[in-house]
């Protein structure tokens, strides 16, 4: 296998920015994405209401709120959408977020830096050597998944 980072070869950073290109094209057509979505809804209980092609790393809610303070202060632009979300007693709850660029607001091109090294993601100080995510089950809902997806998409429903 090729990797694309230099650093996966010698275990350490390069200053490439080659992973902070946080958004790849993942190639799928827009129906098989849709049933791989409704496949793990249905399987675990998890909804990714967008299409899989749209989201990048994950970021906790603790995450979520360290870089949007930390955006304020070094004064980038950032978005910062929902990723993952589960049911709970009936509502819908976030499971976790992504970064909503297709290279991270936060890595400085003509320094080749990242401007929050210090406070970045867990994803981000264990890379290369991330790990798969582990799976898990949570309960699954009594509502269909496309019903889900239009309330989201349209704004209703008591949970959204």
């Amino acid at each position: 296998m090729v990797s694309r980072f230099e650093c996966d070869k010698v275990r350490s950073c390069s200053r490439c920015g080659g992973c902070c290109v946080i958004r790849e094209d993942k190639n799928l057509k827009t129906m098989d994405d849709l049933q791989i979505r409704k496949k793990i809804f249905g399987d675990h209980g998890v909804l990714y209401s967008k299409p899989t092609w749209e989201y990048t790393i994950n970021i906790t809610q603790k995450e979520k709120k360290k870089l949007e303070s930390l955006a304020k202060t070094k004064k980038v632009m950032i978005s910062i959408k929902a990723k993952k979300r589960i049911f709970e007693n009936n509502e819908l709850v976030i499971l976790d977020y992504y970064l909503d660029h297709d290279t991270c607001p936060f890595y400085n091109e003509r320094k080749k830096s990242c401007l929050i090294y210090e406070d970045r993601p867990k994803i981000c100080k264990d890379f290369p050597h991330t790990k798969p995510n582990q799976k898990h089950d949570y309960p699954k809902p009594n509502i269909n998944f496309e019903e889900v997806l239009e309330k989201i998409e349209n704004g209703s429903g008591e949970w959204i």
